[in-house]
């Protein structure tokens, strides 16, 4: 694991600064880390440096599982190199840790997948159902050259899959409010999105003379109404299924609360709305990102821009982000630029009564005894969204133990996993091959 986080395979927003040649040593160093994986299982290179690892099973009949990860990383940002406290691409081994960049993000899921495998295999390991691990290289950049292709690969091979696990939620600690015990969120669907540009224009002119509205103006009033007025919110799905599997084991009274939906919904919502976390799990979220205006300090601006991204819910549509903004702004005279074509939707919603869920229900619980499992909603994006079409269900579930300063090491300062974890990690994905293995689709 140390290792492999000083392959420094950096995703990079710029085509023209891609380095393949990490990527390349990054393979080369699997392969001989990993040989029995490469002796017994098919091996393809798709699109760009991306990774398909099949085990053929036995039963034909019963559907195959996909395990996900991906060897991308974030750059370090500029300038913060000196605040690691080991070098973000040293692989150093120390304090009871293993730091570097990609160490949560997502070297560490892939690298416990493959030792998993590994040591099956060692110990005579056959599949009954086929298993396949998919690796992209460029889920920071959207999936487009790797995980898209390879879940194109296998719906041309007519490969039926029951699941797919990849990244996501974690094994939360101290962060569910009302809950002593670690929970494990089991990630049942994505939220997507869709980025908005609004534009107002005016007459320029010099600043001693200026108009009752200016574009800078009208624009500003737009996005304050934008952000008093937010999309509706609902505990309908995912987050309902949360509170009622959490509801009996919090203390008193979010139990009674969180176990009373039907009573208690708008008091729930009214505190989910207060905190961004958990605003996010039941809303259509609105964030203004980028503002463009004017270019000298006496001179009016002749036009005002802003960009403003929007994660959608289930429920929610591209469409409708766009009508609630029209409405909201209430003004003609600001242009609306974007489509609802060119949403991302969010994902379908996977079940929690499959055969799937409760293998991985199981495999959590026989790695983490004292974790809480619950279904949650993923509010980021993961390679797994590019499966939802060739797959029966698609979750989002990483073995890493995470508190909340842990989630501010994910594409920040000080990324490390305990070597603890890490081997609990290794222990799950054991266990997840070995139970899937034996289950069979409803």
């Amino acid at each position: 694991m140390a290792q492999a986080i000083r392959f420094e395979t950096v995703s990079t927003e710029n085509a023209a600064d891609y380095d393949a040649a990490p990527f390349a040593d990054f393979h080369a160093f699997l392969k001989d880390q990993f040989p029995l994986i490469h002796q017994r299982a098919e091996r393809h290179e798709i699109g760009r440096d991306a990774l398909l690892f099949g085990l053929r099973g036995s039963d034909v009949e019963t559907p195959a599982i996909v395990l996900m990860a991906h060897q991308d990383v974030v750059p370090v940002e500029p300038g913060t190199k000196g605040n690691w406290i080991h070098p973000p691409f040293g692989g150093v081994v120390a304090d009871g840790y293993i730091w570097g960049r990609g160490t949560l993000d997502d070297k560490g899921s892939l690298m416990a997948i493959m030792e998993a495998l590994e040591h099956l295999l060692a110990q005579g390991f056959t599949p009954k159902r086929s298993l396949w691990l998919a690796f992209g290289a460029d889920e920071e950049l959207g999936g487009d050259k790797g995980a898209a292709l390879i879940a194109q690969w296998l719906a041309n091979q007519n490969e039926q899959i029951a699941f797919v696990l990849d990244e996501g939620l974690a094994v939360l600690q101290g962060i569910t409010p009302g809950i002593a015990e670690p929970v494990a969120m089991v990630g049942l669907a994505e939220k997507g999105s869709i980025t908005l540009r609004l534009r107002a224009e005016s007459e320029g002119g010099h600043s001693s003379m200026p108009p009752m509205v200016s574009a800078p103006g009208r624009l500003s009033r737009a996005l304050a109404r934008l952000e008093s007025t937010q999309m509706p919110a609902s505990l309908e799905g995912v987050p309902s299924k949360m509170l009622t599997r959490l509801a009996p084991h919090m203390a008193f009274p979010l139990n009674v609360i969180s176990g009373n939906l039907w009573l208690t919904g708008p008091v729930v919502l009214n505190q989910f709305s207060k905190t961004p976390s958990t605003n996010a799990m039941i809303r259509t979220t609105t964030a203004i990102t980028m503002l463009q205006a004017g270019f000298k300090s006496n001179v009016l601006a002749q036009s005002a821009e802003a960009t403003i991204n929007f994660r959608i819910r289930p429920n929610d549509t591209g469409q409708t982000v766009i009508d609630h903004v029209r409405t909201t702004i209430d003004d003609p005279a600001i242009t609306i630029i974007g489509t609802a074509d060119q949403a991302r939707e969010a994902t379908k919603v996977s079940s929690t009564d499959s055969a799937a869920f409760h293998v991985i229900e199981k495999s959590i619980a026989e790695t983490f005894p004292k974790a809480l499992i619950a279904p949650g909603l993923m509010v980021a994006a993961t390679d797994s969204r590019h499966f939802t079409a060739v797959a029966d269900d698609v979750y989002r579930f990483a073995p890493m133990r995470l508190n909340s300063e842990d989630l501010k090491r994910l594409h920040g300062t000080n990324e490390r996993v305990s070597t603890e974890n890490y081997l609990e990690m290794i222990r799950f994905y054991v266990r997840l091959i070995e139970n899937s293995n034996t289950a069979t689709r409803h």
